[in-house]
């Protein structure tokens, strides 16, 4: 996730450089060039070769400095890294107007969408090379918190029917089936109710 995020600050970066945003056409810098995209882009080509088609879950890592996936890389991928792609790879197809970034985001998360249970529960982690479930302990903390965030941001941004679908889905069943009171546990993602340690 890291990554992703050096990609949204280029992006964060590049919009209040050129002006864009309403209300900060103060911050502009007087004869800028794109430069900024120009990083966002090269960093989000070297994203993408951590991307293997609509088939597979894209893998933990990518090597930035040459660009090739890490062949021997982390197997398990966690359902946040997976669902969180979005948000700024669609924005620097928006901007650059290249649709492999949007695509292959879009690929993702219909591809971790397509792993949940049958109570629209996700676990935490997978393999990405066979797409199986490492750990399917669903909850809304760490390794899944942020796949509810950016489902809903990323329909609020690019307004996709099918984004306001998965996260309402993925919302409605963490109330059904996660939340225990006040409280929030865990469960194995095709089983029950879960429970709150004491």
């Amino acid at each position: 996730e890291t990554n992703i995020r050096v990609l949204g600050g280029l992006i964060s970066a590049h919009l209040l450089a050129s002006g864009s945003i309403k209300g900060a056409e103060h911050i502009a810098i007087p004869g800028y060039r794109g430069d900024l995209l120009r990083l966002a882009v090269d960093v989000g080509e070297r994203l993408l070769s951590a991307f293997d088609g609509c088939g597979k879950l894209p893998r933990a890592f990518a090597h930035l400095r040459g660009g090739k996936a890490l062949q021997n890389g982390q197997r398990e991928q966690c359902t946040a890294g997976v669902g969180t792609l979005l948000l700024e790879f669609g924005t620097l197809s928006r901007l650059s107007l290249d649709s492999r970034f949007e695509e292959a985001a879009l690929c993702a998360l219909r591809l971790l969408w397509s792993k949940r249970s049958t109570r629209d529960l996700l676990g935490n982690t997978l393999d990405v090379n066979t797409g199986a479930w490492r750990n399917p302990s669903s909850g809304i903390g760490a390794g899944i918190d942020s796949f509810y965030e950016y489902a809903l941001k990323s329909y609020l941004v690019f307004g996709y029917s099918e984004l306001y679908n998965i996260w309402n889905a993925s919302y409605t069943a963490a109330l059904s089936h996660l939340r225990v009171g006040p409280w929030y546990g865990e469960s194995n993602m095709h089983a029950g109710k879960a429970e709150v340690a004491a």
